[in-house]
């Protein structure tokens, strides 16, 4: 059996790496844990980088758009 990514997931595995390297998330979780507050960017980022719809950036317990 070939556990091998496919090229795609290639891509997406490697979208998301530079998505991640491009912030300073150490600092910006730490903020966030110091106010209190939910990391939104995290799952923000992604969505306007194309790599997850935007239904899926939305807080769960926040309804509409």
């Amino acid at each position: 059996m070939d556990f091998k990514l496919t090229d795609e997931q290639e891509l997406i595995v490697d979208s998301y790496r530079e998505y991640m390297e491009s912030e300073n998330w150490e600092t910006y979780f730490h903020e966030c844990d110091e106010a209190h507050e939910y990391p939104a960017s995290l799952g923000e980022g992604p969505v306007r980088a194309g790599l997850r719809p935007d239904h899926a950036s939305r807080e769960p317990w926040r309804s509409g758009p």
